[in-house]
């Protein structure tokens, strides 16, 4: 009987026990939580990646028909079929705004003008920050001009935009060190 009433009361976890376990359990989660948000955040920059892939293969094909603005126009502001000039099949809901194409993942704004041309790109899943690329008349590279944070200074890096003037500086103060390339 004694031997019974011994073996209850050793039937369960001592505070030490369970300081333990919560201590372990929440340095796994400071590991694993900060992993997974990068890792959801390089899933939507892929998403984006397509928005911005089809956006410069169709301003490329626009640009190879109908030539670049000349110097004293006004330009072209890109907004899918309602474009000042003409039309651009551009991804996402482009007809509702004079300006911007809206997907589910971000706003963006195409324009070209006899200097160069702009996609400007809103990321609603990074508080707005925006990435800008740009591409000049003589080639078709384009290049990195502006990022706002480390992950979009980490997505030009992995996608090979050489950087461009202001992008230099701002990747450099996200820790982000851009790999320039020679277009040939």
């Amino acid at each position: 009987m004694k031997q019974e009433k011994e073996s209850c009361k050793n039937k369960g976890f001592t505070l030490i026990e369970m300081l333990v376990v919560v201590l372990i359990i929440g340095i796994l989660a400071g590991i694993a939580l900060p992993q997974y948000r990068k890792a959801v955040v390089k899933s939507k920059l892929a998403e984006v990646d397509l928005a911005v892939g089809a956006a410069k293969q169709n301003i490329r094909t626009y640009l190879d028909a109908n030539g670049w603005p000349v110097a004293g126009d006004r330009g072209a502001i890109f907004t899918g079929s309602l474009r000042n000039e003409g039309s651009i099949d551009l991804p996402g809901d482009c007809d509702s705004d004079l300006t911007l194409c809206t997907t589910e993942l971000a706003e963006y704004e195409v324009s070209c003008n006899n200097a160069y041309c702009l996609i400007t790109i809103w990321l609603k899943f990074l508080n707005d920050d925006s990435i800008t690329l740009v591409m000049k008349p003589d080639h078709e590279v384009w290049y990195l001009n502006r990022a706002d944070s480390k992950e979009t200074c980490q997505w030009a890096k992995e996608r090979n935009y050489p950087a461009f003037s202001r992008a230099v500086t701002a990747c450099g103060e996200e820790g982000v060190t851009l790999e320039e390339y020679e277009y040939e």
